[in-house]
C-alpha cells in the first residue's frame, strides 16, 4: 500500500439483535477489510458525548458558556476513551467478580475501551480537532463551573455554521479511519455501531462517501434475543416491542433522507440461507472481490424463527398484532 492514505468507512447497522456481528465477522474477513476486533465498536462517533451529539448540539445552540461546556465535556470524553487508569480498570474488575451484568452496581464507563491501542495517534487527532474547533482560553469560571475545581480555564469557541462544523468533525474522523487502515495495509474499515443508521443524515454530512448496510431480521426473533438478553435491552414483551418499534420508525423517518446509492439492506436470512448471492451483493457494494473465507464463517447460530418456540400463543397474537405494519414493511410473514 504504501505511503498512501485510505478513509473508506462502512458502516454496518441494525435494530440491535439483528446480526450486525455476523454481518460484521463475514465482511472483515476479506483480505481489503478491518475492523477493530469483531465484537467491539469504538463508540466515540454515536454515542452521548461523542461526535454527532457535538455536531448536533454544538449547531443547534450555541453561546458562551454552552460552547465552553459543549467543547469542554467532547474533548474529555474522547480522551477517557483514548485511555484507561490503573485504578479505574482495577476496581471495574473487582466489581466484576461480584456482579457480571453490572444490574446493582456498573463499572466505569466505557472501561475496556482504549482506542489509543487501536487507532494510531488517536489523541494527535483528537487534539489536531480541538485547535480547529476551539477559539482561545482564559482563566476564569462561572457559576456552572465543575465544583471544587482549581485554576479554571474558559474556552470560547466562536458558532460555526453546520457545514464548516461538518468539514472538521468529518475530517477528524477520516483521520482516524485513516491511520487505521494504513497501519493495517487494508482499504476499507467496518464500524458495526449497532445504531449508526440513526444517524445516517448526519454521517452523510460528515463523509458524503460513507456506505450503509442495514441488516434486517425478522422483528420476532429481535424481540425474542431482547428478552434473553441480561444487560442493554428490555425483559418484558411489551417494552421490548416499544423498543423495536421506537428504533425502527425513526429509521423509517430518516432513511428518505439518505443516499440511496450508498445503502444496502439485506436480511439476516437471507444472508444464512443464501450466503453466496447476499455476499456477492455486498462485496459490489463495497467494491471489493468475493473471496472463499467469506463464504465460511459459522453463520448456524443465527437462531432464525426463534420466536416460534420461545413464545407462547397469547405472546405471539401481541407480536403480531403490534407489529403487523412493520411486518409488512419488511415483507415477513403474519
Amino acid at each position: 500500500m504504501g505511503n498512501s492514505v485510505k478513509n473508506n468507512l462502512i458502516l454496518i447497522s441494525g435494530s440491535g439483535r439483528s446480526g450486525t456481528n455476523i454481518l460484521k465477522r463475514v465482511i472483515s474477513s476479506n483480505s481489503r477489510v478491518t475492523c477493530v476486533t469483531p465484537y467491539f465498536d469504538p463508540h466515540f462517533i454515536i454515542s452521548p458525548c461523542g461526535v454527532m451529539d457535538f455536531y448536533n448540539s454544538f449547531s443547534s445552540t450555541w453561546s458562551p458558556f454552552y460552547s465552553h461546556y459543549k467543547i469542554g465535556h467532547f474533548e474529555k470524553f474522547l480522551l477517557k476513551l483514548s485511555k484507561r487508569s490503573f485504578f479505574e480498570i482495577l476496581i471495574s474488575r473487582i466489581l466484576r467478580c461480584f456482579d457480571k451484568d453490572g444490574t446493582t452496581i456498573s463499572i466505569a464507563r466505557y472501561c475496556d475501551w482504549e482506542l489509543s491501542k487501536h487507532y494510531p495517534n488517536f489523541e494527535h487527532h483528537v487534539n489536531e480537532m480541538m485547535k480547529e474547533l476551539k477559539t482561545y482560553e482564559y482563566s476564569g469560571s462561572w457559576t456552572g463551573t465543575e465544583s471544587y475545581s482549581i485554576k479554571n480555564k474558559m474556552q470560547l469557541t466562536e458558532y460555526k455554521e453546520r457545514k464548516v462544523l461538518a468539514g472538521i468533525l468529518g475530517k477528524f474522523i477520516s483521520n482516524c479511519v485513516s491511520s487505521l487502515l494504513e497501519r493495517a495495509e487494508k482499504d476499507f474499515f467496518i464500524d458495526s455501531d449497532t445504531h449508526n443508521f440513526l444517524f445516517a443524515k448526519e454521517f452523510s454530512e460528515l463523509i458524503p462517501t460513507v456506505k450503509l448496510i442495514h441488516i434486517i431480521r425478522d422483528p420476532r426473533d429481535v424481540i425474542a434475543s431482547y428478552m434473553n438478553m441480561k444487560n442493554g435491552y428490555p425483559s418484558e414483551l411489551i417494552h421490548s416491542i416499544f423498543y423495536y418499534k421506537s428504533v425502527m420508525q425513526r429509521w423509517f423517518s430518516i432513511k428518505p433522507n439518505f443516499p440511496s446509492e450508498n445503502l444496502l439492506e439485506v436480511k439476516l436470512e437471507n444472508l444464512v440461507n443464501d450466503t453466496n448471492c447476499v455476499v456477492n451483493k455486498a462485496c459490489d457494494f463495497i467494491g471489493i472481490a468475493l473471496e472463499n473465507k467469506m463464504l465460511e464463517v459459522d453463520l448456524s447460530k443465527s437462531h432464525s424463527g426463534r420466536w416460534k418456540e420461545e413464545f407462547t400463543d397469547d405472546e405471539k397474537a401481541i407480536l403480531n398484532d403490534s407489529l403487523s405494519d412493520i411486518l409488512n414493511h419488511l415483507e415477513y410473514c403474519l
